[in-house]
Order: C-alpha cells, then sequence, then structure tokens
C-alpha cells in the first residue's frame, strides 16, 4: 500500500519509509516502485534537531538571523533579552556648528558628535542624544540632566584642558568628578565623573585625541556588554623607524599593506582627521619602548659574551682547531639579532615590536582594529 504525500507532511501511520516521486511511475491507482527504499529513507524522526526539554540557545548570545529563526521554529515569539547600553554624546565648544552650515569666521564643524554617535553604535550602544553645548555651564548642566534622564553612559568632548571656558571641567568639579592627564598621545586630558547615577566620560576636544581616546578606553567596555568579540591586535613589521614619545604610550595612526608591513600614515599631532580617516588601524607604541629596546640589547650582549667564555674555556680543553671551528658559528648566528632588537631606537630598519618585551596592554585594544 502507497499513499502519497507532500514534503515535509506527517508520515501516515503504519508507514516507515518515504520513496520520493522520481523513482516511480504511476498509471491511474497503480504505483511502481523503481528503486527500493529501506525502513526510515526520507524519514525525519521526531526530536532528530532537538529533543524535549533540550536547550534550545544559550543564554548570553548576540541574536542573528539563525537564532531568530530556531526560536521560531520553536514557535517561540519572544524571548527575554539584554537591551542596547544607551549613551549620550555632547561635543562643547562656542566654535562648533553643525556639518551643512555655512561657517563664520572662527566656526568649525563638529566632528566629534558624528565620530563618537558612529563609535558606539558600531560597539552595539544605542546613542539617545547627540547634541552639542557652547561653552555655558548652566546649558550643559541642563543637557546632562536631560541626557541622565535614559542613559547608561555619557560621553563628552572638548572642555576638560587647562584655558579658559573649560565648561566640562568646571561641571565636574563640582560633582566631584576627576579631571587631569594620563600619559598618552593624542589623548593627554582625560576626566570621569557620576552625575545622576551616570557614569560620565569626557575626552579632549581635538578630534583625533577624542576618537583614540574612545578605542582605547571605551570600545573594549561597550563591545563586551554587546557580546561583541574584542578588537583585533596582531604584531606587525613597520616600513619606518619610529621613536616612542618619551614618557608617554602613543598611538601613530598606520595602513596595512599587501607583504603585511605597516606604513605610518600622517603625523601624530590630534587635529590631522583626514589622516586618520586614511588609516585602517593603529600603531601602539609603548612608552618605553627605547628602555625595552636597550635593556634587551645589553641582555643580549651578556648571553652572547657568556657563550663565547665558554668556547674560549672548551678551546682550551679540546684544541684550537676544534674551537676556532666552533667559535664562528654563534658569531655568526648572533651577529643579526642586535638589530633588530635595538630597532626603533638607533637607525636599523623596519622595527619588529615583537622582538623585544612589551609592557601590559589596554584590555581589548588592537592595534589592527
Amino acid at each position: 500500500t502507497a499513499v502519497r504525500i507532500m514534503t515535509g507532511a506527517v508520515v501516515p501511520e503504519g508507514a516507515d519509509a518515504v520513496v520520493p516521486v522520481e523513482d516511480t511511475t504511476s498509471v491511474a491507482d497503480t504505483v511502481t516502485i523503481t528503486r527500493a527504499r529501506a525502513s526510515g529513507d526520507y524519514v525525519r524522526d521526531r526530536g532528530s534537531d532537538l529533543r524535549a526539554g533540550d536547550p534550545l540557545l544559550a543564554a548570553g548570545l548576540r541574536l542573528a538571523s539563525r537564532h531568530l529563526a530556531a526560536l521560531a521554529a520553536a514557535g517561540i515569539d519572544e524571548a527575554e533579552v539584554r537591551r542596547r547600553v544607551r549613551v549620550v554624546v555632547i561635543s562643547t565648544g562656542a566654535e562648533l556648528i553643525l556639518p551643512g552650515a555655512s561657517p563664520r569666521m572662527g566656526e568649525v564643524f563638529d566632528s566629534n558628535g558624528t565620530a563618537l554617535e558612529a563609535a558606539a553604535t558600531a560597539c552595539g550602544a544605542e546613542v539617545t542624544l547627540l547634541t552639542p553645548v557652547r561653552d555655558d555651564v548652566a546649558l550643559l548642566h541642563d543637557m546632562m540632566e536631560r541626557g541622565a534622564a535614559d542613559a547608561d553612559l555619557i560621553l563628552t568632548s572638548g572642555g576638560i584642558s587647562m584655558g579658559a571656558y573649560e565648561v566640562v571641567r568646571e561641571f565636574l568639579q563640582t560633582i566631584g568628578g576627576d579631571v587631569g592627564h594620563i600619559a598618552m598621545q593624542p589623548g593627554g586630558p582625560q576626566a570621569t565623573g557620576v552625575f545622576n547615577g551616570v557614569p560620565v566620560i569626557s575626552f579632549p576636544g581635538n578630534p583625533v585625541s577624542t576618537q583614540i581616546s574612545f578605542e582605547v578606553f571605551v570600545a573594549p567596555i561597550l563591545r563586551a556588554a554587546a557580546m561583541l568579540p574584542p578588537a583585533q591586535r596582531e604584531t606587525r613589521t613597520l616600513t619606518v623607524d619610529v621613536r616612542s614619545a618619551p614618557g608617554k604610550r602613543q598611538f601613530l595612526r598606520g595602513r596595512a599593506l599587501p607583504d603585511g608591513r605597516v606604513e605610518v600614515v600622517g603625523g601624530p599631532s590630534s587635529h590631522l582627521v583626514a589622516g586618520l580617516a586614511a588609516s585602517d588601524l593603529l600603531i601602539d607604541i609603548p612608552e618605553d619602548m627605547l628602555e625595552k629596546a636597550k635593556e634587551y640589547r645589553e641582555k643580549l650582549r651578556s648571553y652572547i659574551e657568556g657563550q663565547l667564555q665558554e668556547l674560549e674555556s672548551s678551546s682550551s680543553l679540546t684544541g684550537g682547531a676544534t674551537a676556532s671551528a666552533a667559535a664562528d658559528e654563534p658569531a655568526a648566528r648572533f651577529e643579526t639579532a642586535p638589530a633588530v632588537a635595538s630597532a626603533g631606537y638607533d637607525g636599523p630598519q623596519s622595527p619588529d615590536y615583537g622582538a623585544y618585551p612589551q609592557p601590559a596592554d589596554y584590555p581589548g585594544f588592537a592595534a589592527g582594529n
């Protein structure tokens, strides 16, 4: 007995196999099977994908289309999720105007607001307020009140240096915030505080400083909250020698080349937005790179001298001919090592930062980001 069914239909009671129509011929009520099938062929057993009581999705997933499809297939139309982090972006300065406006003398377009909004969104956050504020503490306070009512984090740019009309500095000081400098270039001035229970992180006003500060300090936190993977960090060889800024951790702009090396793009100044736009990665230069390189070279020199002394001692026991042959090999083997180790402070080409010890990294920050 045969019963015609469609793909995906319930297998009739008593049947234990399905024969594709391509393997049959039919005349009137008679069906001829041209290829035999075994029990279970073309039958999908109930529970073969997921058994009753098994977890469908693990907690903590960032839901993609495949996850939503699995929920829908199980008849689930609602799922408990973690909402996105809500971020307020405020840029300050009497000179700021919105992109698209006609600038007058002394006015500049607000690029920091645009940059922070896009960066926060790319890290999985939701920007609930984006606005520039003039250099007026009362206006800034009002905007902070408005933003903090529905935010998990407030980001500001500008107004934290030592000059006059540093409105963010003045505001943060009234709420017990911390305003100061860190050993980083660009992005030396930094400030933090808490307003109405909402954390406030304040960056300097120079546009490159703002964007790099976000990447170093805020992006890793937002990405982790959104269940996004950390930014990628790699060790690459530069096409030119670089020197670390004395006592400061420096972030240069770079571009990856087809051969795997990295070229420096633009200068180190914190206003060069076109140079930052032309880059596709940041180059992390440790603040003590010169000292680390010198330390490595001294250790290497001590090691080589120790090896040579051992060879000299060996020559007095085994004979000059044997010792001479053995001494040539280590000398050649270590001849180029000091150049690699010392690269970046006295002239050797193409420094490889993996050649000497690295200081502790900022969490989640990647030179390849």
